[in-house]
């Protein structure tokens, strides 16, 4: 493992597109639909600062978020039939308690207060529900809602309230928004308003027109923008916010900015959100394609990207095992625009990390193809200007 802090100029220098490493890319995520988590293999937790272990017990964890006031981290299992479950970061271990939360091991709870998003929507069936991307809003001495991107026939956004603390952790379905026509949801995020923000990764994902969009965007072409929506208006595009395979999105801690992953361009888009047409930042560049995005408490993001250490992808082909792909962690500033990869991974421990949550001294760390979630234990203080400090 290593870091390096480099500035976001010094990134658009070193970053350059070749043909062989987008086709590695197409490869890898065509390779991450079809791809199986291992079984067993032991799991620990970190000993030392800047040590990376895991967690047991997980599927395909894709996403995750932290809800301070229920002292619960939740993930969603990316697959058809995927459960919502939550653990606490207080009450760890290499095999940690976990609580389903959806669907629920006994009976559901009821829905609080009246329905939230389309009329028309159902709460999702064991079945059908296939999580993607996870959104999360607390509001202070109010309540804490989920959102959940689900693909289906359309993709939705389901809305859910946290209740309770750990472990007495549950959910309450509120309701859900569709995605319109030819839209693949991504992930998603909630302002205060009400008002929900979520990515358009590209028209379609299944098929040959998915393959299609994949390759464009791979190659740096506009497949998806960010959309918003209300409850007054429905969807409507955010301005600049235009990308190749948009993925990871995010608001500032004020509320006040949007950050979307520009994952086919390397770079990380942010748009002034406090006005309707407020203008565009000069974008982020990243090492590598981002992909889920969140804040740490200072307000610095954090992001996660494959590089290429670990198992080479198109050898894993016709495999019966989950590819070990390599990744990073990079933490940005919006402030200085400085970029630092706080370590890389060969994915031996973990395989195709997606995103990275930041909770105390520990960096949890999602995948979207693996049966454990990882956990690397920091140095030094968050808020100090370089993270973590040398």
């Amino acid at each position: 493992m290593r870091r390096q802090q480099l500035s976001a100029m010094s990134v658009g220098r070193r970053v350059r597109r070749s043909s062989s490493v987008l086709l590695a890319i197409v490869l890898l995520v065509l390779l991450s639909c079809t791809s199986k988590p291992r079984v067993g293999g032991e799991c620990r937790l970190p000993v030392a600062a800047g040590e990376l272990g895991s967690l047991c017990g997980f599927h395909n964890p894709e996403d995750l978020v932290y809800f301070r006031s229920a002292n619960a981290l939740i993930t969603a299992e990316f697959a058809v039939g995927g459960a919502i479950v939550a653990f606490s970061p207080s009450d760890l271990s290499s095999n940690p308690r976990t609580l389903r939360l959806w669907p629920r091991d006994s009976a559901s709870s009821g829905m609080l207060g009246a329905p939230l998003g389309d009329a028309n929507c159902r709460p999702p069936s064991p079945a059908s529900l296939h999580p993607h991307g996870l959104g999360s809003l607390e509001v202070e001495g109010g309540s804490s809602q989920l959102a959940v991107v689900s693909h289906g026939a359309p993709d939705a956004i389901h809305l859910f309230d946290v209740l309770g603390v750990w472990p007495a952790v549950s959910l309450a379905w509120r309701g859900c928004v569709q995605f319109p026509p030819r839209a693949t949801g991504n992930d998603v995020a909630l302002h205060p308003d009400g008002s929900i923000y979520a990515t358009n990764w590209a028209p379609s994902r299944a098929g040959l027109s998915g393959i299609y969009y994949l390759l464009k965007g791979s190659f740096g072409g506009t497949t998806g923008e960010a959309l918003r929506w209300d409850s007054s208006q429905g969807w409507r595009s955010v301005p600049s916010t235009a990308g190749a395979l948009p993925n990871g999105i995010a608001l500032s801690a004020d509320d006040q900015v949007l950050y979307v992953a520009d994952g086919g361009r390397q770079r990380i888009l942010a748009v002034d959100v406090s006005s309707e047409a407020g203008p565009a930042h000069e974008p982020l560049g990243v090492l590598g394609n981002p992909d889920n995005l969140s804040l740490t408490p200072d307000g610095k993001l954090l992001t996660v990207s494959f590089n290429r250490e670990g198992d080479l992808s198109i050898l894993c082909l016709g495999q019966d095992r989950v590819c070990r792909v390599g990744w990073r962690v990079v933490v940005l500033d919006p402030r200085t625009r400085a970029m630092q990869v706080l370590f890389e991974h060969d994915g031996s421990v973990l395989s195709m990390a997606t995103g990275a949550v930041l909770v105390g001294e520990h960096l949890f760390v999602g995948s979207m193809a693996d049966d454990r979630i990882g956990i690397w234990r920091i140095s030094g203080d968050v808020s100090s200007d370089i993270w973590p400090p040398e």
